[in-house]
């Protein structure tokens, strides 16, 4: 049976970017051609949210109304190293419980973090989408794994434009941020001067 989570951002008791997730379940019923049973506006009147920190609201559901979910402190991962590996066969287009190839590639490239490669097309990280910064705009590849909530909002806020982005034109850019629904587009910008000499095949 399929699982998927959802993973939604709770900071100051400020609940972000519900409907971009509640647009992201719907499609993942949707494709596999079952019933939406999970309203999460509604979810929120169950709730008892925090109203200080940052917390994340994690959803795990099936495709047969089954739903566990539960609010967790939420710290941040601090990554500071970064490898390109080659992984053509990963299809991750919903986000499904079961991550294992993402853990994989993470064990075998400690403790470096992975950033997915298919066909030399920049992807994702094991955990985030990308922007990268040229000319004082943001972009991020077209060549996504995982069609992130922030990377569609930002898309949606034309605050950053879609590009292939490709190893050999890595140099192009003069840095690059992670981002997911956690981790809005404030967190560490790495450059490439930075990353550039230690990422390898």
């Amino acid at each position: 049976m399929c699982q998927f989570i959802e993973s939604i951002r709770i900071e100051n008791g400020k609940i972000h970017l519900l409907p971009l997730h509640q647009k992201r379940m719907n499609g993942v019923f949707e494709n596999f051609k079952s019933t939406p049973f999970l309203d999460l506006e509604q979810l929120t009147r169950q709730l008892s949210i925090p109203k200080k920190g940052l917390y994340k609201w994690r959803i795990e559901y099936d495709l047969e109304g089954n739903f566990h979910q539960e609010i967790i402190l939420y710290n941040k991962l601090i990554i500071n190293n970064f490898k390109l590996i080659n992984c053509d066969d990963i299809d991750y287009k919903f986000k499904y419980k079961n991550r294992q190839t993402f853990l994989d590639l993470k064990q075998n490239s400690a403790p470096h973090e992975p950033i997915i490669l298919q066909k030399g097309n920049i992807t994702d990280t094991t955990f985030s989408n990308l922007i990268f910064l040229r000319k004082n705009h943001w972009y991020t590849p077209t060549t996504y794994l995982l069609n992130g909530v922030m990377r569609q909002f930002l898309l949606n806020e034309k605050q950053i434009s879609e590009t292939e982005i490709h190893q050999e034109n890595l140099s192009d850019f003069e840095g690059f941020q992670l981002i997911n629904a956690m981790r809005p587009p404030e967190n560490e910008f790495y450059t490439m001067d930075q990353i550039l000499p230690i990422l390898s095949l």
